[in-house]
């Protein structure tokens, strides 16, 4: 986050880091201010998002580290995810206890987002499987390892070897097989070293030091800040990294690439992005016999191991720190730095995402003009969302047009003939914005609409704002003029062509079942 802060900074943006805690606090680190907020929340993501969502209302650019806080953002119209990986793939997930309602947190945030980060391609590759279009909007913008710290070191391969597990000490990052598979290693080869670098607490701890009580000569637990970590890699031959869930950890590997190691990892999160098997490093299941016979081929293949640790050498350059791009201009990461100049650009007050339903059937005579009068609006953050109910004429060509061309907007295609009330719940189900309205494809708006309903719902500090509407031809010639007072729509609904309300309208009130509630909607608000 610091990183990504400094960039930030440097496209002048004004930065501050909100951070979970127990109680409030306001700290400066490397001159970015870091604000604590308490919530009483623990590690609900969900609660958190809502405390968050308190503080970003005015933000112009709001980055969510990891992307599950983005999930109860409703003024995220510029907001980006950053996935970490997957890290629900503990031991006990099973098709027994499968449970899709657990995902729709993550579904919520990536839909608030207008942009994910994704640091390996397992959390994209699985989001496809439920929802290709949300998948369409991750970036793979891999980790990266700084080179000027973690340098190449020429070693001796041929003599005694070092092993180092370089990680916290924990279930999740292999530590139980990692002591299992040295059990049996360790007395079979006595010039074999094992040093453990990372933290452990409880259990863990006491595991550790039970272990160690047992090879006192051979096996060493040291901790290192951050910026010391390349000296325990300098000193190492083989690194392991043996995840057995949760995310994968592909730092500890570049790091190890980096600094002539002969890798081991597990085919777990994104490590499969950095290691090719047999080619870089040994990709294995883990488990501790697959650990134990990698560890062994090294032992006694040197030449392959020399070989892994020069090909992992070649490929860490390509995730070298200025390669990646955190120093202006580089190749991934001018990837995320043109997100941000593009999310920031022309903010210079909040301007909240509105999204534009717009269904159909057989509405091809006038439809391309009515999408037109949406996509030429004045006010700029808005999304259309078109729904083809099934159309036998050439709506849906039109529509493919439109969705291909503009970013701006999305296509959804009934498969069957639904009828309008149920064209706009699907619609609503994929809409992100904080503000909602929809229009006919016979409607046409004028060019300010919505930036003059924006204004006035936001200075009325209102739910729902409409306006009068013009009845027009054919050609767009004006008949009539329609409209009326809002006391009058207790007696009828009045509220024609040109409306906007508040998300959190459409979320109280529910989904649209019958061809007249919008009155429900009216009264409502």
């Amino acid at each position: 986050m610091h990183d990504l802060a400094k960039i930030c900074e440097a496209k002048g943006l004004e930065v501050r880091i909100l951070q979970n805690a127990n109680s409030f606090f306001l700290r400066n680190f490397d001159n970015i201010p870091v604000v604590g907020l308490p919530g009483r929340t623990g590690h609900d993501l969900e609660k958190m998002s809502e405390r968050y969502d308190v503080y970003c209302k005015q933000s112009h650019l709001i980055i969510a580290s990891p992307l599950d806080l983005a999930c109860n953002l409703h003024y995220s119209s510029n907001c980006i995810g950053i996935n970490h990986g997957i890290y629900w793939d503990d031991k006990y997930t099973s098709v027994a206890k499968y449970d899709i309602n657990k995902y729709k947190r993550i579904f919520r945030a990536q839909k608030n987002c207008t942009k994910s980060i994704c640091v390996d391609t397992n959390f994209i590759n699985w989001l496809r499987t439920y929802d290709w279009e949300l998948a369409s909007k991750c970036e793979y913008v891999p980790n990266y390892v700084d080179r000027r710290q973690f340098s190449a070191v020429e070693k001796e391969f041929d003599g005694k070897l070092t092993v180092i597990y370089p990680r916290r000490l924990y279930e999740a990052r292999g530590l139980y097989i990692t002591i299992e598979a040295f059990a049996s290693l360790l007395p079979k080869y006595p010039d074999l070293n094992l040093h453990f670098v990372g933290q452990a607490v409880g259990d863990d701890a006491i595991a550790t030091r039970l272990f160690i009580s047992q090879f006192k000569s051979q096996v060493s637990w040291y901790e290192l800040d951050m910026e010391k970590m390349d000296q325990a890699f300098r000193q190492s031959h083989i690194a392991l990294i043996p995840t057995k869930y949760a995310e994968g950890t592909s730092l500890s590997c570049l790091e190890a690439m980096a600094t002539n190691n002969g890798v081991i990892a597990t085919n777990i999160g994104g490590l499969p992005n950095l290691i090719l098997n047999n080619f870089n490093g040994m990709l294995i299941n883990p488990e501790v016999a697959s650990l134990t016979n990698a560890v062994e081929r090294l032992i006694n293949d040197r030449q392959l191991l020399k070989t892994l640790a020069s090909n992992a050498l070649l490929t860490a350059d390509a995730f070298r720190k200025e390669q990646v791009g955190f120093e202006m201009g580089f190749r991934h990461r001018r990837k995320f730095n043109y997100y941000l100049v593009k999310h920031h650009a022309g903010n210079q007050k909040m301007q909240p995402l509105i999204s534009i339903i717009l269904p159909t059937f057989n509405g091809s005579r006038y439809l391309k003009s009515s999408i037109e009068s949406c996509l030429n609006q004045s006010y700029p953050n808005f999304e259309l969302i078109l729904v083809d109910d099934c159309s036998t004429d050439d709506t849906a060509s039109i529509i493919e047009q439109y969705s291909r061309s503009d970013s701006r907007v999305r296509a959804i295609h009934n498969e069957v003939n639904l009828n309008l009330p149920s064209s706009l719940n699907k619609g609503f189900a994929i809409a992100k914005g904080g503000y909602f309205t929809w229009t006919s494809d016979d409607n046409l708006f004028g060019k300010n609409a919505l930036e003059v309903l924006l204004d006035k719902i936001q200075t009325e500090g209102a739910d729902i704002i409409y306006s009068s509407y013009y009845v027009i031809n054919d050609t767009g010639g004006r008949l009539d003029k329609l409209g009326g007072p809002p006391e009058e729509i207790i007696f009828k609904s009045i509220v024609g062509a040109c409306f906007l309300y508040k998300r959190s309208v459409h979320e109280q009130l529910g989904d649209t079942t019958h061809p007249n509630s919008d009155w429900k909607t009216w009264t409502f608000g």
